[in-house]
């Protein structure tokens, strides 16, 4: 057969089948890939999830830092030291006080330095706590801003040191407030925990040096010159 169909020259008749071994040769790789496929975009899936979480977390501190921030700023603004230069951005805006002294503290002043004067005592009127004292270490931080804004009437210092004795306090009818016999007991408090005397005097028509040095006396004892 096979010489007949040569000597013919007819071409032999070439089969279009495939082999059935072939077809499943390619098909196995297709459904290979396509699983790896979906395992591939299982796992991105799941990773994109933990970054977009990670993300909504970053973005949720960045945004309490950012109103944190936004808070402390202002803060500062609000709390930041005046300049001590006026410039365009911030003038002074101010007039001095037409008295520096009230009438009854004017009136007792003079009286309480003829007094002090024969105990070589000077007079300091309305000094600040915080140049009188300083906290001892170790306590609480917040210890020196409950005096500092606060002043005494007057400040009792030796002649020869200018080392406080003790301080005066001239009252009248407003310290009957509650508010003003808190800030009395904050100032006693102060000096005690010094071991500074703070005497009391109050609001009169007029007022004797003799009176005020025998109170002085009474309260300090002999003062060393």
């Amino acid at each position: 057969m096979i010489a007949l169909a040569a000597a013919s020259g007819s071409p032999a008749p070439v089969s279009t089948a495939a082999p059935i071994g072939g077809s499943i040769g390619w098909i196995i790789p297709v459904f290979v890939i396509l699983a790896l496929l979906k395992g591939a975009e299982a796992v991105l899936g799941k990773d994109k999830k933990r970054r977009g979480g990670r993300s909504r977390r970053s973005t949720s501190r960045e945004g309490r830092a950012t109103g944190e921030n936004a808070t402390r700023q202002a803060l500062e603004r609000t709390f930041e030291k005046s300049p001590s230069i006026p410039s365009e951005d911030f003038p002074y805006r101010l007039d001095a006080k037409s008295y520096f002294f009230s009438r009854a503290e004017g009136a007792f002043y003079p009286k309480l330095v003829e007094a002090a004067t024969d105990l070589e005592l000077l007079v300091f009127p309305k000094v600040g706590l915080c140049d009188i004292f300083v906290d001892k270490k170790g306590v609480e931080p917040g210890q020196r801003l409950r005096y500092a804004q606060k002043h005494v009437d007057y400040l009792l210092v030796r002649r020869r040191d200018f080392m406080p004795v003790a301080g005066i306090e001239l009252n009248g009818p407003s310290h009957q407030e509650e508010s003003q016999q808190a800030n009395d007991r904050t100032k006693k408090a102060v000096f005690s925990a010094a071991g500074l005397p703070l005497l009391t005097f109050y609001n009169q028509p007029s007022y004797s040096a003799r009176e005020i040095q025998t109170r002085l006396q009474d309260i300090l004892g002999p003062v060393s010159p």
